[in-house]
C-alpha cells in the first residue's frame, strides 16, 4: 500500500478502492481499453497525468497528446525531451516500451480546429473516449489576446471537438483553485462567469489593435474583481463547460487544482491522484 493510499484509508476515503488480492484498482478498471486525449502534456500537471495513467492503468489503450510548439521549436525534438523527463523514470524501469501507447499530434489551442490537420482532427473524433483538457496559457499577466484565445476560445474549441467525438464518455476541464478568487468561500459548484463570449471577443480585438495592448487602467476596468487575465479566463472557461454539459450525452467535469510540487517520482501523484479519483466517481 502506497503512502497516499494509507492516507486515504485513514480518511476513510474509498473512492479509489485498491483490490489487495489482485493488485487491480478501480482506476485501472475504469480506463481499461480506453483512448485518452491530454492537452498541455508538457507542463508539470500534464506530465503527472500521463505518467499516472501509464503506470497505474496498464490496460489503457492509447494516450493522444496535443503538443504545441513555439516558434523555432522542432515538434519531434520536443516530444523526445518530453519522454526524457525525470517524471517518467519509474516507467522507463518498469515499462521500457511505454511510448508505444502514446501518439502525439501537433496542435495549438489558440488556432481554429486546434491547429490540427484534417487527418489528425478526424483521428481524434473517431477514437477518443476521454478528454483531459489541461492545456492553458498559465502566465498571470501575459498578453490579454493570447491568454483569452488559449484559455477561453481554446476551451470552446476543445468542447467543439468533444461534441464531434463518436463515443466520448467524459470531458474534464483543468481549471484553477483561484478561478473564483474574488469569492471569500469557493465551493464545489459552478459560479456565474465574469464576462460573456462577446466581451471576450471585444477584449481580444481591443488588445490586438496595438503592440502594447490594453492599458493597465482599461484592463483593470474589464477584469473587475479578478486580479489577472489568467484567472479571469479560467472562470469564463468553467462556464463554457457548464453550458456544454447541459446538452452533452457524456459526463463533464471541472477540476480546480492549486499549486504543488511533484518530484521525486512517487510524490508526483499528490494532486494528479485526486484528479483520477474524481474521474471514476
Amino acid at each position: 500500500m502506497s503512502v497516499v493510499d494509507a492516507i486515504y484509508q485513514r480518511m476513510r476515503d474509498d473512492t479509489e478502492i485498491q483490490a489487495q488480492e489482485t493488485g487491480e484498482s478501480e482506476l485501472a478498471k475504469f480506463y481499461s481499453g480506453l483512448n485518452v486525449l491530454v492537452t498541455g502534456p508538457s507542463d508539470m500537471m500534464g506530465k503527472c497525468l500521463v505518467e499516472k495513467l501509464l503506470f497505474d492503468c496498464s490496460d489503457l489503450n492509447t494516450i493522444y497528446l496535443l503538443v504545441r510548439t513555439k516558434r523555432g521549436e522542432d515538434f519531434h525534438e520536443k516530444c523526445k525531451q518530453f519522454f526524457g523527463d525525470d517524471v517518467f523514470s519509474r516507467l522507463r524501469r518498469s515499462q521500457p516500451d511505454f511510448r508505444k501507447k502514446i501518439k502525439a499530434v501537433k496542435g495549438d489551442l489558440s488556432l481554429d480546429k486546434l491547429g490540427l490537420g484534417d487527418e489528425d482532427y478526424e483521428l481524434l473524433r473517431e477514437n477518443v473516449d476521454i478528454i483531459l483538457h489541461n492545456g492553458a496559457d498559465t502566465r498571470l499577466n501575459g498578453q490579454v489576446h493570447e491568454s483569452l484565445r488559449t484559455n477561453v476560445l481554446g476551451t470552446q474549441r476543445m468542447l467543439d471537438l468533444a461534441g464531434g467525438c463518436k463515443h466520448l464518455k467524459l470531458f474534464v476541464q483543468v481549471s484553477s483553485a483561484y478561478a473564483h478568487c474574488p469569492r471569500r468561500v469557493v465551493e464545489e459548484v459552478f459560479y456565474p462567469a465574469p464576462a460573456d463570449m462577446r466581451a471576450v471577443e471585444d477584449m481580444i480585438a481591443a488588445d490586438s489593435e496595438t503592440a502594447s495592448g490594453l492599458t493597465r487602467d482599461a484592463l483593470d476596468m474589464l477584469l473587475g474583481d479578478w486580479p489577472n487575465v489568467f484567472v479571469f479566463g479560467k472562470a469564463i472557461a468553467e462556464d463554457l463547460v457548464q453550458r456544454h454539459a447541459l446538452r452533452a450525452p457524456y459526463a463533464c467535469c471541472v477540476f480546480r487544482p492549486s499549486l504543488g510540487n511533484y518530484y521525486p517520482s512517487q510524490r508526483i501523484t499528490s494532486r494528479a491522484h485526486r484528479l483520477f479519483l474524481c474521474l471514476t466517481q
